[in-house]
């Protein structure tokens, strides 16, 4: 999902906020960011620049993974390892550590 497509989906009545599955939202925020909240963490931050910031909010569960999987711009993917997380680029093979906050350059 690119920050676009996010934005075509908060219109018309639902401009601020629209209800993406359980317990999770797409929102609009005063700074022009627009995020995918679950529960009271931003998951997925996407910038109008096309940056990105993943936020797990220390909330490392299958359903936090799933969820910034399920709105992550591709070719981005976080898996788990032996209790720790990774974010794999499948294009370039790249594999990161999973950090809170952290961001993905613009593609």
């Amino acid at each position: 999902m690119t920050y676009n497509d996010l934005n075509a989906k908060l219109q018309g009545r639902n401009k601020n906020s629209r209800k993406m599955g359980n317990n999770t939202y797409a929102v609009r925020n005063a700074d022009g960011t627009l995020g995918i909240r679950l529960h009271n963490t931003q998951v997925v931050v996407f910038h109008e620049d096309g940056r990105v910031i993943l936020d797990s909010g220390r909330w490392r569960t299958s359903t936090t993974k799933a969820r910034i999987n399920e709105f992550v711009p591709g070719p981005w993917r976080v898996f788990q390892k032996d209790f720790e997380w990774f974010l794999h680029n499948w294009t370039t093979g790249d594999v990161l550590a999973f950090t809170d906050r952290m961001e993905l350059p613009a593609a």
